[in-house]
């Protein structure tokens, strides 16, 4: 009862919005406080809303399109229009909440215009670009960048990230960046084989070495996006890489490709244990605290991805449903103990139960675990030093992957497997204050309210 008298309380108030913003008011302060308003109450707005939900949301999203606002002049109304459009993307998610002409002239153009400006963190503004690009990750908005053929968009993206990145920046908002960038580029097609090609020369321009000196922030940014995309980059860098001095770059690309002849993959983990150690000066710890030291945040890194080469060795899928295995969580640095309850083919996800009765949705192949030998002690007790948020085990951007494309099965089964799977996934970003409320209790509550984050409360931990 008490949800269907938020509900019509939520649908009550963006009927009410949208009459106050028709026709829209001639006084520009007036305005923005209305679309800001607008904006905080849309990222509250559930996913999966009915039909009686979208029939609020309708006089709202005429109004956000109204050439007025897209073409007005004030940066910080144009922001306020980007904000509400985003959240749109994530109520209406995988889906756009508008046909495509309109999503690829219009509304995905203001978003990526709005990251443009994410290097200017003592800005009012500065918390709603963050909240958007949280958003554009979560909801893997960069997947309507690559459905409408928004290729340009996509490059101009890219460039807006490495050029506004720096060591200012909080750990979260490099995730960000780097998860859009990294499925990007994971899920481009053979028919975009232009866009690949200047993808990767976006990335070998911000690693090469005289980069390293001037830009050590972009740099790391870079290295950071080959190492989870090698795979897919390897061949591509060495056609670009044809007749040019390897040694201008970073080691990493130096062994990549060279190592990619001999396919010897260890020299090539061997260059990326070694390189930007001075990366962990960018990072922080789950509690805010800078992190004691550089090579231990780096090294997780490395090991993770090392992990990734090392589990293709493993048979992994519905084969080892039912096996005792142990998970290693980087920010506990210890294994937990559990086992494999079941395997979501269509995920390529493992349903895990650990032995304190968390549960937990992994991508196997991605994660650092064992299996427990039968001669290996179990310990009841686990779940005594399990601390209370271990929500950043892991890697940022899976559960998000899994989510949309579970979303994308319009089947009552999936959906309530989904609504299942992110009810044991934690805080994906941390609770550090109140003024950012993001957690998922089933998936279509995903809160992220704009204006509201300050550079204070950015030490989130994934």
């Amino acid at each position: 009862m008490e949800s269907d008298a938020a509900e019509l309380e939520m649908k009550r108030q963006l009927r009410d919005i949208g009459a106050r913003l028709t026709p829209l008011p001639d006084d520009d302060e007036q305005l923005l406080r209305l679309l800001q308003e607008a904006a905080a109450l849309l990222y509250r707005v559930n996913q999966y809303q009915s039909d009686s939900m979208h029939s609020a949301l309708i006089p709202v999203m005429k109004v956000l399109i109204k050439k007025e606002l897209l073409d007005h002049t004030n940066s910080g109304m144009k922001l306020a229009v980007a904000s509400c459009l985003t959240a749109l993307i994530r109520i209406r998610a995988p889906e756009g909440p508008y046909d495509d002409d309109v999503m690829k002239v219009d509304v995905l153009k203001l978003v990526v215009e709005a990251f443009c400006k994410l290097d200017d963190v003592e800005c009012p503004s500065y918390g709603t670009r963050v909240s958007m690009l949280a958003t554009f990750a979560a909801v893997r908005g960069y997947t309507l960048l690559l459905d409408l053929d928004c290729n340009d968009l996509i490059r101009d993206m890219f460039r807006h990230f490495f050029r506004t990145i720096t060591n200012a920046h909080q750990e979260n908002v490099i995730s960000y960046m780097e998860t859009i960038m990294k499925f990007t580029i994971e899920e481009t097609t053979d028919m975009e084989q232009n866009l690949i090609q200047d993808l990767a020369s976006c990335l070998l321009q911000n690693v090469k070495k005289e980069e390293k000196e001037t830009l050590p922030a972009s740099f790391v940014l870079a290295e950071r996006v080959i190492g989870l995309c090698h795979e897919k980059l390897r061949p591509v860098f060495i056609e670009l890489l044809q007749g040019s001095p390897a040694n201008e770059y970073s080691s990493l690309i130096t062994s990549l490709v060279q190592d990619a002849e001999d396919n010897n993959i260890d020299a090539f983990m061997h260059d990326l244990e070694a390189v930007s150690p001075e990366f962990s000066t960018m990072m922080s710890k789950p509690n805010g605290q800078p992190a004691d030291s550089g090579e231990e945040l780096h090294s997780k890194d490395v090991q993770e991805t090392k992990e990734a080469f090392n589990s293709k060795k493993k048979a992994l899928g519905g084969s080892i449903v039912g096996s005792r295995i142990k998970v290693w969580w980087s920010g506990d640095e210890m294994f937990y103990n559990g086992f494999v309850k079941s395997f979501d083919a269509s995920l390529g996800t493992h349903e895990i139960v650990y032995d304190d009765g968390d549960v937990e949705w992994l991508p196997l192949k991605n994660e650092k675990w064992q299996f427990i030998s039968e001669e290996e002690d179990y310990n009841p007790d686990a779940s005594a030093n399990m601390p209370q948020d271990r929500s950043d085990k892991g890697n940022f951007d899976q559960p998000f992957q899994d989510t949309l494309k579970a979303a994308s099965n319009y089947s009552s089964i999936i959906e309530e497997k989904c609504n299942s799977v992110l009810n044991e996934i934690q805080c994906l970003y941390s609770e550090t204050t109140s003024a950012f409320p993001v957690r998922i209790s089933g998936w279509e509550n995903c809160h992220l309210e704009p204006e509201k984050v300050t550079v204070e409360s950015q030490h989130t931990t994934l």
